[in-house]
């Protein structure tokens, strides 16, 4: 069996710049809620919690209004 490595790991571009944009926006000292985890790894939501992004609950009512709220 033959086991090739990649030479790079990481984020594909839009969670990459998702989160990039989360940790800044989050340094700068505002409010950031998502409508759900950016990235499907534990440990990077647990600290983006910790640093104050809150994960939001958003629903579309049947007259066609968005709602939502952070928490």
């Amino acid at each position: 069996m033959e086991i090739r490595l990649a030479k790079t790991a990481g984020f594909c571009f839009g969670v990459n710049r998702a989160v990039e944009l989360t940790y800044g926006l989050l340094a700068e000292g505002h409010k950031v809620a998502t409508l759900g985890p950016l990235i499907h790894n534990p440990q990077a939501v647990e600290d983006m919690r910790r640093k104050g992004c809150n994960r939001g609950t958003w629903w579309c009512g049947g007259d066609g209004r968005i709602g939502g709220r952070s928490g």
